[in-house]
């Protein structure tokens, strides 16, 4: 349908380890509790955010699936 839901995120990241209920928190996060439609330009947005934002509340922090970080 060209949008990421969070069971589709979910699975992703349990792929690579993350558990299921912190990708959740992380996808409610950068969708902002599900107001905001994760389609691919969305998507593109965060990963902008991700690598240029200093702010570390920043939506982009959370496209990995990560809740809280080192």
């Amino acid at each position: 349908d060209g949008c990421i839901d969070v069971e589709e995120f979910t699975s992703v990241c349990s792929s690579f380890g993350i558990d299921s209920a912190e990708s959740r928190k992380a996808f409610e996060t950068l969708s902002k509790n599900g107001k905001a439609i994760v389609d691919l330009d969305y998507y593109s947005g965060l990963w902008k955010d991700y690598f240029s934002s200093d702010d570390p509340s920043a939506l982009g922090n959370f496209i990995f699936g990560k809740t809280s970080f080192p």
